[in-house]
């Protein structure tokens, strides 16, 4: 857990630099860079006792009365001056270091896991979203009204093309099995647009087509892929915490070893932090394999709980309900998922994700 010494905490962002927190003013901020003679930096709020925000600013003045009027609360601020080509990458480094240092961190992009409340607390009590991510309470999927939108002649185009392909009853057991599995009360976080999955996305260029893409906060999470020329042929793409995943290997050589049809790359999305890792498969049965591994699910659904609760997928509006449908449909209502044991990395459950 993080560390709670506020005092402990404060030395440790002093490490980054944040040497002064100056109680928060009408004229405090101006006062600070008058003193320091620039305004371009990094800051730091403390928005309640050991609960800190990092950002970058060109403007320290403008950027906490900006702060402010978003209904942003904060007691104290530091002020860290850097050269204006350097923010980006000094703010990236300083939330990194920041969070490797158990600092209570409230930063949605470069952290891993945002503290504080989340709107995702109002659905799922934090304590209920560390036990599901524990599988200790597995939830059912419950027969409950959703709350579907709108859909377009052309998404619903797309769901009849994906209906009718050849491998259809994989496709659509394999991505119900990674609802089921990997996303924390999936009707309830669909309603509330926490994620979404799109149909037959037409951005793909070359050989390779995207059946269906999760999308989780700012990212894509599992994307299935099969080849133009080649049918039948299913690639896929997942992104999991590269931390989780380690654990419970004991180490990313353990794991390749274990799935040695995958190929392991750095992922580099903002909304990730620096807790990612993208695995590839060329093979569907790779791909059933890995989602047989509790401690590859587990590792999905550490990423995917950290994303829900930095907010909302950016890209609700591109949901395919009618494929989400067919999805739900494929799981058993009121059924919990299996609980796994997860206490040795070479265990693996036998068959399939899907329940």
């Amino acid at each position: 857990m993080p560390i709670t010494d506020r005092d402990f905490q404060l030395q440790q962002l002093k490490s980054l630099g944040f040497c002064r927190f100056y109680a928060t003013s009408p004229d405090s901020a101006l006062a600070v860079t008058t003193d320091l003679g620039t305004t371009c930096g990094l800051y730091c709020l403390e928005l309640e006792p050991g609960l800190f925000y990092i950002g970058q600013t060109t403007n320290l003045s403008h950027r906490l009365k900006q702060h402010a009027r978003q209904g942003k609360i904060f007691t104290a601020f530091s002020f860290l001056p850097v050269k204006r080509h350097h923010l980006k990458i000094k703010e990236k480094y300083a939330i990194v270091e920041a969070e490797s240092k158990r600092i209570n961190l409230t930063n949605r992009d470069h952290s891993s896991d945002p503290d504080g409340s989340t709107a995702l607390d109002c659905i799922l009590s934090r304590d209920q979203q560390l036990l599901w991510l524990a599988q200790q309470t597995p939830f059912t999927i419950s027969a409950q009204e959703r709350e579907p939108s709108e859909i377009s002649a052309r998404q619903k185009n797309n769901f009849v093309k994906l209906r009718r392909h050849a491998r259809w009853a994989e496709i659509r057991d394999i991505a119900a099995g990674y609802i089921a599995h990997c996303i924390p009360a999936p009707m309830e976080t669909e309603n509330r647009r926490f994620w979404c999955v799109t149909c037959l996305p037409g951005t793909t260029t070359g050989d390779l087509r995207r059946l269906f893409c999760f999308n989780i906060n700012r990212m894509e999470t599992f994307v299935l892929f099969h080849s133009r020329e080649r049918n039948v042929d299913l690639y896929s793409l997942l992104i999991v915490s590269k931390s989780m995943l380690t654990r419970n290997y004991g180490s990313l050589e353990t794991f390749k070893k274990a799935h040695p049809h995958c190929l392991c790359h750095e992922s580099t999305y903002l909304a990730a932090g620096n807790d990612q890792l993208a695995i590839e498969t060329a093979d569907f049965d790779a791909l059933s394999r890995l989602f047989a591994s509790p401690f590859v699910v587990r590792a999905a659904k550490e990423l995917n709980m950290h994303l829900m609760r930095k907010g909302a997928t950016v890209y609700a509006r591109h949901h395919n309900w009618a494929l989400a449908d067919a999805l739900f449909d494929a799981l058993p209502m009121h059924e919990p998922a299996s609980s796994v044991s997860e206490s040795r990395p070479n265990d693996i459950i036998q068959g399939s994700m899907t329940p």
